[in-house]
């Protein structure tokens, strides 16, 4: 009898390895009518029911198993993993904690534990069971990459950097770890280090679209106008509706002074933005007008822009701007009426600085 459910059991296993969880699923029940109480048998019955993600059905064979044998890992462990399927994370957390009590250096259940935390938004304890998990294993990737993530959602650059290169060390191909490090020093305008990890991702995916969009940005704030059109225009080919796409190959021929073309660019962008007029693409449309000396259509066009937006800050300072190139006077008086009859903060610090900047400027000259 022990020898047919062994052939039984092994062959369901077998067909689990093939992903046929059905048939794995019949066969161990067929095993099960054999002994009720056999726990090998109801842990394959759970794991055939949660990989077909029917963790609730998987429960139930899980816990019989657990309850005939308390200590089994595996019911635990499955337990666990099926209550993170329900997003029932305090409850699967409740049940790793369990088996840590049987294993607990099993740094892969740690790193769960502190994953589940993170999903949960106690970074304070997601960042103290990653440690753990490292200290278990101090080259556990998910934890590494468990910890840049934590700490790259938090704002705290520097820290995701630390731990995201220590995981490249150990896989040095993860794509998504380049482009997110390409990201972090484009923001810090280290573009030669942001550059540096694009282009990695780049080499093992040549059709990556973020390194691809990540080394235009790059190079645009280079100031590397024509190079960053080339893989502007690459871009066209994965995401064509993108409006952001549109605005930087608007804002490329806008630098290099092909004002026929930004402009084409800038409507296009226009026309891509389902959520209606895009206000950057028309803003940009009036520096172009601004640009051509007709300083009264850029205006009309911002104004047109307030009188729809009335709360978008940036309109008043770039009307502020066109306003200061002619009459610096006026312009002093306009934002300070705007100021004075709205809560603006952006327009304010802007204006702000500009008053410091202007009076160290004035101050130099003397």
């Amino acid at each position: 009898m022990d020898e047919l459910i062994k052939n039984i059991t092994k062959k369901a296993y077998e067909l689990i390895k093939e992903g046929k969880y059905k048939e794995a699923f019949e066969e161990f029940k067929k095993a099960h009518e054999i002994d009720k109480q056999n726990t090998y048998v109801l842990v394959g019955m759970g794991e055939s029911l949660r990989k077909q993600k029917k963790f609730e059905e998987a429960l139930k064979y899980y816990s019989m198993a657990h309850e005939i044998e308390p200590s089994n890992p595996y019911a635990l462990l499955g337990m666990g993993d099926s209550y993170r399927g329900l997003k029932k994370r305090e409850k699967a957390i409740e049940i790793w904690e369990n088996y840590l009590k049987i294993n607990p250096k099993d740094f892969s259940i740690i790193t769960r534990i502190a994953d589940a935390y993170k999903q949960m938004g106690d970074l304070k304890k997601a960042e103290e069971y990653y440690f753990r998990s490292l200290e278990a294993n101090v080259n556990n990737k998910f934890a590494l990459m468990g910890l840049g993530d934590l700490y790259y959602k938090q704002g705290k650059f520097g820290m995701a950097v630390v731990y995201w290169e220590k995981l490249l060390k150990i896989e040095p191909h993860l794509i998504n770890i380049l482009t997110m490090l390409g990201n972090i020093y484009r923001k810090k305008g280290e573009y030669n280090d942001a550059l540096n990890f694009y282009k990695k991702a780049l080499n093992i995916d040549k059709n990556n679209a973020y390194a691809i969009f990540g080394i235009a940005n790059c190079l645009f704030s280079m100031g590397k106008y024509k190079e960053s059109l080339e893989y502007y225009e690459k871009m066209k080919k994965f995401d064509p509706d993108n409006p952001k796409l549109w605005l930087q190959i608007g804002k490329v021929y806008f630098n290099i002074d092909n004002l026929k073309e930004a402009e084409k660019a800038f409507r296009k962008a226009i026309s891509k933005d389902t959520k209606g007029s895009s206000i950057e693409g028309w803003l940009n449309i009036a520096k172009i007008r601004e640009r051509e000396g007709k300083r009264e259509e850029a205006l009309k066009i911002i104004d047109s822009l307030i009188a729809t937006n009335p709360k978008e800050e940036s309109l008043y300072i770039e009307k502020f701007k066109i306003l200061y190139e002619h009459d610096k006077e006026k312009a002093k008086e306009y934002i300070k009426d705007v100021l004075e009859n709205n809560d603006f903060k952006i327009v304010n610090k802007f204006y702000s600085d500009f008053e410091i900047k202007s009076f160290e400027e004035s101050i130099e000259k003397i």
